[in-house]
């Protein structure tokens, strides 16, 4: 089995609209997979304000006619990120 190539995505979770962009050399969406060819990524997130942000990745996906939305999150659990000096709130 070949190795499986990583694509890498980066995000500021500050921008008002957050959106992942390829980083250098990296194609943008759309992909096209198979259960024989899938894709792997990761998602660097960074802060540019001082927050306190909670995260999911959305990922939309088309195959055979039929459509839906994968959710990534920790377990059921959002990601969380924490600006430079931003004020942690309690749990």
């Amino acid at each position: 089995m070949a190795p499986q190539r990583v694509r890498t995505f980066e995000v500021n979770l500050s921008d008002p609209t957050p959106l992942p962009r390829p980083a250098a050399g990296v194609p943008d969406f759309p992909y096209t997979v198979s259960h024989l060819d899938p894709e792997r990524f990761i998602v660097h997130s960074k802060l540019s304000t001082p927050e306190d942000v909670t995260w999911r990745v959305e990922v939309h996906w088309l195959c055979n006619g039929q459509s839906g939305v994968l959710l990534a999150d920790l377990a059921g659990e959002p990601f969380r990120l924490v600006g430079p000096h931003a004020r942690r709130a309690p749990r």
